[in-house]
């Protein structure tokens, strides 16, 4: 009997104190809460602030506060983006396909704007819906965005004109032939840049195995002629000026079909 008095006068005491705690919630519902009210007046920085312990809420921000409550994160953050190299502004693309006399004997600079001009030029045959690329890989817009991936290393060389003296006169060669709407000229550039004379563009081991007569282990080297493909970026845009070339002739298709590539 004493037990279940003691209960009894616990749970008198506990219901007691959850009747008060319900009254003091109920008494602060009318209080104003911080709410999120609309984009324009919602304050990031103070929320990041009071999130990371930084100031007490509805402390006035000022500017010296702000520099000094910053973490250190966040000011690694704002010089970097201070001292980021920017990007440089493209120019429009060449409406029109200038002679390569106007560029003042720059090889470089009229290589960069034949590849501008015919990539504005595949962009509108795409835009156009082209018969003329119908059904090929032209027509797909992925192509057109990967082939301008692979030519922006060689662009940002030409633009600086840096590129390597090796290189340099055997794509103008191909590049003027394209102009010139000499499209199986240009082709055969490609292949001679790409192919050449190297009589092998790979090391490789060989040998040979005899009775009693152990194992014969050659190797051959690489030719030097073919170190102009040592590196993948070169393979991708090489490869890329060859679908210009393709592209060019279905933008200037030559009166002489001898001239083109035969697709």
């Amino acid at each position: 009997l004493k037990c279940a008095c003691k209960i009894w006068a616990q749970s008198l005491a506990m219901a007691s104190d959850m009747m008060a705690a319900i009254a003091a919630m109920q008494a602060n519902t009318d209080e104003e809460k911080p709410t999120f009210a609309t984009f324009d007046t919602f304050d990031a920085q103070d929320s990041y602030r009071r999130a990371h312990g930084k100031r007490p809420a509805g402390e006035p921000d000022t500017d010296e506060e702000s520099s000094a409550t910053f973490s250190d994160d966040a000011k690694k953050d704002v010089a970097k983006d201070k001292t980021a190299p920017k990007r440089r502004k493209l120019s429009p693309p060449p409406r029109d396909l200038r002679v390569q006399s106007e560029f003042e004997g720059s090889t470089q600079l009229y290589i960069r704007h034949w590849i501008r001009w015919t990539l504005a030029e595949w962009r509108r045959l795409l835009g156009e819906k082209s018969p003329e690329i119908e059904g090929t890989a032209l027509a797909r817009e992925g192509t057109l965005r990967e082939t301008e991936q692979h030519l922006q290393p060689l662009l940002d060389q030409l633009r600086e004109e840096s590129m390597s003296a090796e290189l340099q006169p055997r794509m103008h060669r191909m590049v003027s032939l394209a102009s010139g709407r000499d499209y199986a000229g240009a082709n055969q550039e490609y292949i001679s840049l790409t192919v050449g004379t190297a009589k092998w563009h790979q090391d490789f081991m060989n040998g040979e195995a005899r009775h009693n007569k152990g194992f014969n282990m050659r190797k051959v080297f690489k030719d030097k002629k073919a170190a102009i493909l040592d590196s993948d970026e070169a393979k991708a845009f090489l490869q890329a000026l060859r679908r210009l070339i393709v592209v060019a002739q279905k933008a200037r298709p030559s009166e002489d079909a001898s001239r083109h590539i035969s697709l």
